[in-house]
């Protein structure tokens, strides 16, 4: 019986000192939540920024195309918002690209 009840106190304290060392990580941890906020955060405003700079060049092109009046302008309008959205990709691209850490992926 002696040694059931030194065998349980034993389980107790390892149990204890995992689950204190559990929560000791969960603290320093706390650091990395609030970066991967932030890095959310910022991911989410360029995803928001990409989407309204589409829209603005899509109406855009609609209005240039309402207003054509031969095939020509209506080439002209299609040229034009190609060129506007590979500057919208290109400057999303550049954005994503200040966005990740100095040392690559993690």
């Amino acid at each position: 019986m002696n040694k059931s009840l030194f065998a349980l106190l034993v389980l107790v304290l390892a149990s204890s000192a995992a689950y204190a060392a559990g929560d000791n990580v969960k603290q320093q941890g706390s650091g990395d939540e609030a970066k991967h906020q932030e890095m959310f955060s910022k991911m989410k405003q360029a995803r928001v920024d990409g989407i309204q700079g589409r829209i603005a060049i899509l109406q855009t092109a609609l209005s240039c195309v309402n207003a054509a009046t031969n095939h020509e302008q209506m080439k002209s309008c299609a040229q034009q918002e190609h060129q506007a959205m590979e500057a919208l990709k290109q400057k999303q691209e550049a954005a994503r690209e200040a966005m990740r850490p100095a040392g690559g992926r993690k």
